[in-house]
């Protein structure tokens, strides 16, 4: 996967503009589906525009280290509850592994 600091910073931003689920979804695609790089910073001015955010200013926040503190406060609260990784899933405020699960159902059967 890479370093996702830059997607991650970014999503901070579109959040403030209400476009954070809409920028996440895109990277998501992108990266699962469509196999991109979400390190590249024209890719990630191609995503973030497309949902309608100022080029100028994402090419600004990827220059400079906005949203740094944002996103290890993000970090620190995903590991405190648990997050070892993408695939986790917060349930009633409890922390649990998509894979175990999916491991625990399939030895089931």
């Amino acid at each position: 996967m890479g370093n996702t600091l830059k997607p991650h910073r970014l999503f901070q931003y579109a959040k403030e503009h209400g476009k954070g689920n809409e920028f996440m979804e895109l990277a998501k695609k992108a990266y699962f589906i469509e196999g991109k790089w979400l390190n590249d910073d024209d890719f990630l001015v191609h995503l973030a525009t497309s949902i309608g955010l100022d080029e100028t200013k994402v090419k600004e926040r990827l220059s400079s280290e906005a949203y740094l503190d944002a996103v290890r406060l993000d970090q620190a609260k995903a590991a405190e509850i648990g997050v070892q990784g993408v695939l986790s899933l917060l349930l009633m405020n409890n922390m649990a592994s998509v894979e175990h699960n999916l491991l625990k159902y399939l030895n089931k059967y």
